[in-house]
């Protein structure tokens, strides 16, 4: 029995390595989706030309149309940011002021652009259509004497492209800067990456690098272009090893490529009338990938249920329906998927039943012969046992059930799944009640055991509590400290908690979803082994 079962875990383990040997490379690369009746938008960044596109939904693959955002006519708005900090000398105004206006003079009709300066404090104005008189409006950007603020505006910016209505859908943000930042008591670098992945909003960075001193800044600079979907980062500063100032570069080309880049961004039209969506969950995941040569790119975004189109009501009528004599049971006709998934989501699921069987009997046999050979005497209650975090002891000592473990609530459950970024190659789920603490860790102290592997990982490192009307999170005083979405959460406090929230643990950060599952507790990991070590 031993050796079946080191066998079965060897498959357990060598099984994902071979699904996943031709596992795609975790790319950001959707900007936004838009649901219109049966039509499904999707933007995504401007990927090397010759590739192709897929798209699938609940493991159903959907017919795609693609194509370059400039063919759609589409409106743009083009926000930019525009240092105006002591730092910001003649020549880097005189490129910024020329790279404005060469954006300016490639305004559509119906396109539009923003100017917001930056200093101490952030000025933006208002959409201004491609009629503009634009030299008067860029002429009056001139740089003043005071520090700059550039990371406190570069996410005021971008929060302002995700919330205000009155911008196009396909915009971008432009920062036009040399990347110093003066306030020490500002936001970091760390913080602009966040709220940069979190906006799914193309940045494009212009570094106006006059001496060597500032080249740290831009690099800086560079890299929120570089963690963006889609953006591109351009600089005054020759590429290769050392320090050395172009002087063939101009605004013109700075304006040329982030015009270039924003127009190739493909826009992708993908039919709804085949996609199979349960109402049963608030979330769909939309999963797409992109192959060119021998590289595949890959991406994902959930999606709301409430906005896809309704069902398709289907009519019946009398003589479609088979006459049949009482007693008689009529087979429903089997509709046969067409998902290429399945077959190996069947493979994995038999692979797993199997296992659980077999750790089952053994656990069984175990616990019968121990049983038989030592029974345990009884002994009344203890009325001063602890019992664990969240469960309700029994009234009375003649209330309480005949078991030695301590009861699970029944009641609403909630699937809790957690996947590593940006590989996704760890993905660990777990079925917990409603309204009880749930700690995860690297131990079995934990009920939820995370990651036994990871080192840096604590036995209980932090605990989560699902509830219909907000979720929370709590840190258990670990050694190394939780991160919910890049900033660190207080010990022993409980913060907010949202599905597809970015929670870091030890060595992993991960994705967390959370859906709700069946009322009966079906496959659940509830370790009620931790539970009874905790409260004995």
């Amino acid at each position: 029995m031993r050796r079946l079962l080191c066998i079965l875990s060897a498959w357990l383990t060598v099984l994902p390595l071979l699904l996943s040997a031709q596992a795609a490379q975790q790319s950001e690369i959707i900007q936004y989706t838009r649901i219109e009746g049966t039509q499904l938008t999707v933007a995504c960044a401007n990927m090397e030309s010759g590739g192709t596109y897929h798209v699938s939904l609940n493991g159903t693959e959907l017919p795609v149309q693609a194509q370059a955002l400039e063919s759609t006519q589409a409106p743009v708005t083009i926000f930019c940011l525009v240092d105006t900090s002591g730092s910001m000398s003649y020549y880097k105004k005189k490129l910024l002021q020329e790279t404005l206006l060469t954006l300016s003079q490639s305004l559509r009709q119906d396109d539009t652009m923003v100017i917001a300066t930056i200093d101490n404090h952030l000025e933006v104005s208002d959409p201004l259509p491609a009629s503009s008189d634009w030299e008067s409006v860029i002429g009056r950007i001139q740089p003043g004497n005071l520090d700059t603020d550039l990371y406190t505006g570069i996410v005021s910016c971008l929060e302002l492209l995700s919330s205000d209505q009155r911008y196009s859908q396909d915009r971008c943000l432009v920062v036009l800067s040399d990347g110093d930042d003066c306030q020490s008591n500002g936001m970091t670098d760390t913080e602009v990456l966040e709220a940069v992945k979190r906006s799914r909003i193309p940045v494009y960075t212009v570094a106006l690098v006059q001496k060597s001193s500032e080249q740290e800044g831009g690099k800086i600079l560079g890299s929120f272009s570089r963690a963006s979907y889609g953006g591109i980062h351009q600089t005054t500063v020759a590429e290769g090893g050392g320090y050395m100032l172009r002087t063939d570069v101009s605004g013109a080309d700075f304006a040329g490529g982030i015009w270039e880049n924003m127009m190739a961004t493909s826009i992708l039209q993908i039919d709804l009338s085949q996609a199979a969506v349960s109402r049963q969950n608030p979330e769909v995941t939309l999963y797409l990938t992109y192959e060119v040569d021998a590289r595949t790119y890959s991406d994902e975004i959930a999606l709301k249920t409430e906005d896809f189109p309704p069902p398709p009501v289907q009519e019946t009528t009398e003589a479609a329906i088979p006459e049949t004599t009482v007693g008689t049971t009529v087979p429903a006709a089997r509709k046969e998927s067409t998902s290429p998934l399945l077959p190996a989501a069947a493979g994995v699921a038999a692979v797993i039943v199997l296992a659980a069987v077999v750790v089952w009997c053994v656990v069984r046999r175990k616990k019968k012969a121990g049983t038989e050979a030592a029974p345990a005497p009884e002994s009344p209650p203890d009325p001063l046992a602890p019992t664990s975090p969240g469960l309700t002891p029994p009234e009375s000592a003649t209330d309480a059930p005949a078991s030695s473990e301590p009861d699970v609530p029944r009641g609403r459950q909630y699937r809790v799944t957690l996947v590593d970024i940006p590989h996704g190659r760890r993905t660990v789920q777990f079925t917990v009640p409603e309204n009880v603490p749930a700690t995860f860790g690297r131990t079995p102290r934990s009920a939820c055991i995370l990651n036994p592997e990871d080192s840096t990982l604590s036995g209980v490192h932090f605990s989560v509590i699902i509830r219909e009307n907000g979720s929370l999170l709590q840190d258990e005083g670990s050694q190394n400290g939780t991160f919910l979405n890049g900033i660190p959460i207080p010990r022993k406090s409980w913060v907010a908690l949202h599905s597809h929230d970015k929670i870091r643990a030890g060595g992993y950060e991960y994705r967390i979803t959370i859906t709700p599952a069946s009322m009966d507790g079906s496959g659940a990991a509830w370790n009620r082994g931790a539970e009874k070590e905790r409260s004995e």
